[in-house]
């Protein structure tokens, strides 16, 4: 059972959906390039709960859409030449919420949903970070959140180091080890 997605679903479907989505995790492919000329780019990758990953990802338009799980959508929310490739449809498909947006008081302006990619700007494409690009970035995401409702608000709270060590240790349990041998 998911608590945050109200979903349940037998184990053997939740590990072929963890093992799909290892899949789909942006790895570098030698062999997109060389198939489909496409170029690549050096970019910054952000899941729910983990760290950011700088990643190196084919240009194309299919590959922007694996790596977020869906059509793209770009915000830029940065005054620097960056911008987000997020999920277009996050929020309504109830993905996982990932990161806050805040402004310069630190209050939140928006949230982003599921994975998503933080690219350079380019005259008229999308262009990998620069040393300095990533360095920022990956500060400024590098906490993993959880979210609180809070009267009518949402709050943000860093996911403890401890917190996200332990749960990358402990091996998914059966359901049967969840909730007790029948």
């Amino acid at each position: 059972y998911d608590a945050e997605t109200k979903t349940l679903e037998r184990s053997a479907e939740w590990e072929e959906r963890r093992e799909h989505e290892a899949e789909l995790s942006v790895e570098p492919d030698e062999q997109l390039e060389e198939t489909t000329g496409l170029a690549k780019m050096t970019v910054l990758l952000v899941n729910a709960e983990e760290y950011p990953k700088e990643i190196e990802i084919a240009t194309g338009l299919e590959s922007l859409q694996q790596a977020v799980q869906g059509n793209i959508e770009i915000v830029y929310p940065f005054d620097d030449p960056v911008g987000i490739i997020c999920n277009e449809e996050g929020k309504l498909n109830g993905m996982k919420l990932n990161r806050a947006l805040k402004n310069d008081q630190g209050e939140i302006q928006d949230i982003l949903t599921g994975p998503f990619l933080v690219v350079g700007l380019g005259a008229e494409d999308f262009r990998s970070l620069t040393p300095d690009e990533m360095k920022k970035y990956e500060g400024i995401f590098h906490q993993p959140e959880a979210f609180v409702r809070m009267g009518k608000g949402i709050k943000s709270v860093p996911i403890p180091d401890e917190v996200l060590k332990a749960d990358r240790t402990q091996e998914p349990k059966s359901k049967s080890q969840e909730h007790g041998a029948l």
